[in-house]
Order: structure tokens, then sequence, then C-alpha cells
């Protein structure tokens, strides 16, 4: 076989693997950047529990809702609001604190009764994966990480709302 027989037809295999190449890339990085934001959310669902969990010793030591709040805040590592850096939560309803008459003597915050603490957060995909997704039609979606915790407070707190039905 003449050599420019074979050129010809290495250019043409060329040409075939850049088209196919062309294809395949831009499903790749969707489902790349599709994993990396999926692998923040999952960092931000570690970083939301463990805020959780130190409001929810808060809450049973007998801390008042703001001082459950400033804990949830500030083991939070950033992903809950804080913009003007006050120490004060942006929407208290973030981390909403309630408590339930468990022992039935018709008032709330008693030792004994129980107190729920809850994170309110979702996480929403990112520029890479959320917008290339959009532009396939499909909306943007999110993940809702909103744990909720339960305890017997060991004394009692004034000042409490009641946890809805």
């Amino acid at each position: 076989m003449p050599l420019t027989r074979r050129r010809r037809r290495h250019a043409a295999e060329a040409g075939q693997a850049l088209m196919e190449t062309a294809l395949v890339l831009p499903l790749i990085l969707i489902l790349l950047f599709i994993v990396i934001d999926f692998g923040i959310a999952l960092d931000r669902r570690e970083l939301i529990l463990h805020s959780l969990r130190e409001a929810g010793r808060s809450a049973v030591a007998g801390a008042s809702v703001a001082e459950i709040q400033q804990r949830a805040l500030s083991e939070s590592d950033g992903v809950l609001k804080d913009d003007n850096s006050d120490g004060v939560l942006d929407d208290p309803n973030q981390v909403p604190v309630c408590y339930m008459d468990e022992n039935g003597n018709g008032t709330l915050g008693d030792a004994g009764d129980v107190v729920r603490v809850r994170i309110n957060y979702e996480y929403n995909l990112t520029v890479g994966s959320g917008e290339m997704l959009t532009a396939f039609g499909v909306t943007s979606p999110t993940v809702d990480i909103s744990p909720t915790a339960e305890g017997t407070p060991v004394k009692s707190v004034a000042g409490v709302t009641p946890c809805p039905p």
C-alpha cells in the first residue's frame, strides 16, 4: 500500500476521533460536575449534622433559644448565614427550636420536657452542573438537608415556643 493512501486513511480516522470526542466530552464534563456537586452537598450535610449535634447538646443543657441558635451558627463553619458577622443568624427560622410538654404538667420548658432542634438548609447545585442541566431543559435541582434532633433538657428554660403538631 503506498504511503499516501495510509496518510489519507489516518487523516480520516483522526477527524472521526475528533468528532467522537466533541460529542462525548460535554456529557463527561456534566457527569463530572454533578459528582463534584454532590460531594460538596455531602460535605455540607456533615457540617449541618455536626452543627445540629452541638446545638442539641446546648438545648439539653438548658440553653436559651438564642444560645442554641448561636451554637448552631458557630459550629456550621459558615454554612448557616451570618452576612453581617454579628454572631446572630440572619434568618432565625433556619434553626427553629420548640418544646413539647412530655411530663404533662402544662408548662413548657421544664426539665423532663422534650426540646426539638431543626436546621432548615437546602443546597443548590452550583454553576458547574446546575446551569449546565438548565441548558438541557432540566430544572436546577436542590438537595434538602434538614435534620432534626430531640432531647430532654436537664434544667428548665423560660420563654419557649411549643412544637407544632
